[in-house]
């Protein structure tokens, strides 16, 4: 049986938190008439602000287990390292926007 410690706990949170202050800050910066340049994004925000807040959690968090279940490979430890400094330098992006 495969275990999870404290950390990996704590890293998947980390993201799974930037996901969603990514979330929050997209509809704010595209309601003070922002533009979305993720096509990716573009297509979810047509579903409206639930759907693009639920399919994008769903999306992240999809990959975040694949990765996680996978935590003992390079690859995944690797996808797992981009994608948390990817997140955090999109939020800080994010809040120099204000």
């Amino acid at each position: 049986m495969d275990s999870y410690s404290a950390w990996v706990f704590l890293w998947i949170l980390w993201v799974a938190a930037m996901n969603v202050g990514d979330s929050f800050f997209t509809i704010v910066h595209l309601q003070s008439g922002g533009v979305e340049v993720n096509p990716v994004a573009a297509a979810m925000l047509k579903t409206g602000r639930f759907g693009f807040v639920f399919l994008k959690a769903l999306v992240i968090s999809a990959a975040l287990l694949v990765l996680t279940v996978h935590k003992n490979f390079s690859l995944a430890r690797i996808g797992l390292w981009v994608s948390t400094v990817a997140y955090t330098a999109l939020v800080i992006y994010h809040l120099t926007l204000f």
